[in-house]
């Protein structure tokens, strides 16, 4: 999700990158700052369906980056040894901080999570006040009492009424209401589309085919950064995963 000052940083040469992978074309000369954020229009949005690029373009996107990586390298080494380190420690559990939703209701668990998913992304300018923890304990007060969400509730939901929601649970504002707001109707509006409003029917065999699932039905999972050297896409799906 770009703001008018990252398009103004990054200029023309991001927006050629953005035309480029959705096969259009801008204009040939100068153009406006409005312009360039009307080009953004083209980018999926709320409503629009797309066919997501598959996974594996996580893996050779990236192994791109670092195979021209000048300054940064992996130490595989230590990558080994680290991995070990991982696996043989005890695994994390869902209750582990205390902030997480717990019931026996798995249909109620995954919408919880899908839309503990859909708000976790940039704190900034909140900073160290506001982290993940804070934002999955108050979702769990609030999908614990009357107001809960619902797929229904997501898809017609405001900027001003989710910060009615999660103010008073929360020790700072939510920054970007109105981008966490759309990815929320995002959700809301693929799961009563889609899924029969709900959350459980995301979910597929595997997760290699789950995530590719929830890329087809909503966009805003398709996390992806332009590379400076030749305006290529990199693929991350950090969230999705």
């Amino acid at each position: 999700v770009l703001s008018p000052g990252h398009v103004n940083h990054y200029g023309v040469a991001l927006l050629e990158a953005v035309h480029g992978h959705l096969g259009t074309k801008p204009p040939q000369r100068p153009v406006t700052l409005s312009e360039r954020l009307s080009w953004l229009t083209l980018i999926p949005g709320d409503e629009e369906e797309v066919e997501p690029s598959p996974p594996s373009l996580v893996k050779s996107t990236c192994a791109s980056v670092m195979g021209a990586s000048a300054h940064v390298a992996v130490n595989s080494r230590n990558l080994t040894s680290l991995a070990s380190s991982i696996y043989s420690s005890p695994p994390i559990t869902w209750s582990e901080g205390g902030y997480h939703f717990e019931t026996s209701d798995p249909e109620a668990l995954t919408l919880y999570v899908c839309v503990l998913d859909s708000l976790n992304f940039c704190f900034w300018p909140a900073g160290p006040s506001l982290q993940y923890g804070d934002i999955a304990a108050a979702l769990t007060k609030i999908q614990s009492g009357p107001d809960r969400l619902t797929a229904s509730k997501l898809s017609t939901i405001t900027a001003q009424e989710l910060d009615e929601l999660t103010s008073k649970h929360l020790p700072a504002p939510l920054p970007a209401l109105e981008c966490r707001a759309s990815c929320l109707r995002s959700l809301g509006s693929a799961l009563l589309r889609r899924c029969s409003g709900s959350a459980l029917n995301l979910l597929r065999s595997t997760a290699s085919t789950t995530a590719t699932h929830v890329l087809s039905l909503v966009p805003y999972f398709r996390d992806a950064c332009v590379r400076p050297v030749d305006g290529s896409l990199v693929f991350f799906y950090k969230r999705v995963q």
